[in-house]
């Protein structure tokens, strides 16, 4: 699995781009092997432009035929834009998961950024789920 340098990880495997204060999230690669190659549906429930969320907070699902798993706010801030193509075409993620954003948050702070994992972080992280 690969974990791109210029990102940072969540333990709900979630990833985060941040350029200023916008920051794009996705999920990772190690969630998506878990929902498996399918990918069919991301249900936004309660996600509308213009909603804060706190870390932490449910943004939405992301199901397959196998699997679903959450996508939560791994910083604190105002949702700015869904990725409409993502949404339209979910099987995206399972194709290029880092490039596939989920949504766009325009941060509260971005000194929360730090509290994130780096992709070494994350890694042993991984690691350490997967050791017997």
């Amino acid at each position: 699995m690969s974990y791109p340098e210029d990102l940072r990880y969540t333990k709900q495997h979630e990833w985060v781009s941040l350029q200023g204060i916008t920051a794009l999230v996705g999920l990772t690669e190690f969630a998506v092997q878990r929902l498996g190659d399918d990918i069919s549906f991301i249900d936004l429930q309660q996600a509308e432009v213009g909603t804060t969320f706190a870390i932490g907070d449910k943004l939405c699902a992301v199901e397959s035929v196998m699997s679903a798993i959450d996508l939560h706010a791994p910083m604190s801030g105002v949702l700015n834009k869904i990725n409409e193509t993502v949404i339209e075409h979910p099987g995206e993620i399972n194709k290029n998961m880092y490039e596939a954003w989920i949504v766009e948050l325009q941060v509260a702070d971005p000194d929360e950024l730090k509290d994130l994992l780096t992709a070494d972080q994350y890694e042993a992280y991984i690691k350490e789920l997967s050791a017997p």
